[in-house]
């Protein structure tokens, strides 16, 4: 419903374009400026904001290009891939000279990147698509850095890590504004490298900025070996349980009703199954599989792992009674030896000047990834 209003507004507002371009109030009144403006908003991901300004710059000017391509991405952002590639369609038969056709180069690599991300592309097709862009946008300019971080955005999201990492480090060669950002990016690159995903929902978790209930699911069954590792410990987690021969058996019928649906259901069968610590059904039966998982709750589910490996139940209450080592996380609190035993464990991090654990925190797919390495480098389980 909501694409299809995005898709109307988009025809009303090319409409308006097409009747005579109003008139600027002021000096900064101008396309370039409005453009200037919506592009700020696109990088900061305000897509509504972004696709405002530029139909501002529209309103001046109906066939400017840049305005038409931002306005393209911003309309992805939203879900609206259909109207989106009107709005490039245009954006193509306005462009005029060099200038326009390099924007239009960046413009096509964010929108490629927004629709594999929003899952409107199939992933497969991006490594074509990216090196054609590429070539075409350096024949232009070949120092525009902008091309070359947003193609390391695209590649990100066809989980060519390698290619990624060439993109952002020449970014970081060219230097300017987005040199910051492409050296956070080669940083997150290096983490996921060493984490060594060997699937590819690992893959794509990887990248996001922090993880689900169904992404820890995953990462479990996929990444760590939870049926594996549960099959060989002795004591089972719930009594009867018996695990499946299946890693991935059929999805119960009677499973939570708001997992149904979802992509990762398989592994969220198995999670249920096996009666993870810290990713069981919620008292309203529900699992929630879209909720983030904070850092205390993903402790837990490190603590109920190191427990199940090693055999040695006493792991579970060794720092009970404790003085607490973080500032902000008392020895009263339930996630309290989770936190102590994970992060003495070196299977989390901890805010070694900060003294802080921050359970309320986020956890980054890349990190989740990084501690599930470090559980199977030292748990000689699996």
């Amino acid at each position: 419903m909501l694409r299809h209003l995005i898709a109307a507004i988009l025809a009303l507002s090319l409409a308006a374009c097409a009747t005579a371009p109003r008139q600027p109030v002021g000096l900064m009144d101008t396309p370039v400026h409005h453009a200037d403006l919506a592009d700020s908003f696109l990088d900061q991901g305000q897509w509504a904001k972004a696709g405002a300004e530029y139909d501002r710059a529209l309103e001046l000017n109906p066939k400017h290009a840049r305005s038409l391509a931002g306005k393209a991405v911003a309309l992805a952002g939203q879900g609206a891939y259909e109207a989106a590639e009107d709005a490039m369609d245009a954006a193509e038969s306005a462009a005029e000279g060099d200038a326009d056709e390099l924007a239009l180069a960046v413009c096509r690599l964010r929108l490629l990147a927004a629709r594999a991300r929003g899952g409107n592309l199939d992933r497969a097709e991006l490594p074509e698509e990216i090196a054609d862009l590429v070539e075409d946008g350096a024949a232009l300019d070949e120092r525009h850095a902008p091309l070359y971080f947003h193609a390391g955005e695209a590649w990100l999201e066809a989980l060519d890590f390698g290619a990624a990492q060439a993109a952002y480090a020449r970014v970081l060669e060219l230097g300017g504004p987005l040199a910051e950002t492409a050296r956070q990016r080669m940083d997150l690159i290096a983490k996921v490298q060493r984490a060594a995903p060997g699937s590819r929902v690992g893959k794509e978790i990887a990248l996001v900025p922090a993880v689900t209930r169904a992404d820890m699911a995953a990462l479990l069954v996929q990444e760590l070996g939870a049926a594996k590792l549960f099959r060989r410990t002795e004591k089972a987690p719930a009594a009867g349980f018996a695990p499946p021969a299946d890693p991935k058996p059929r999805y119960e019928e009677s499973g939570p009703a708001d997992a149904a649906g979802h992509p990762l259901r398989q592994d969220i069968a198995l999670v249920l199954e096996l009666g993870i610590k810290g990713l069981g059904r919620m008292p309203d039966g529900t699992f929630r599989p879209n909720e983030p998982l904070t850092r205390a709750e993903v402790a837990m589910v490190w603590e109920d792992v190191i427990v199940r490996a090693t055999g040695d139940a006493g792991l579970a209450t060794l720092y009970v009674g404790g003085a607490s080592p973080f500032a902000d996380l008392g020895s009263d609190h339930p996630a309290f030896n989770a936190a102590v035993l994970a992060t003495t464990r070196g299977v989390m991090g901890a805010g070694a000047r900060s003294g802080r654990f921050e359970p309320l925190g986020p956890v980054s797919g890349a990190d989740a990834l990084v501690s599930i390495k470090r559980l199977r480098d030292e748990l000689n389980v699996f």
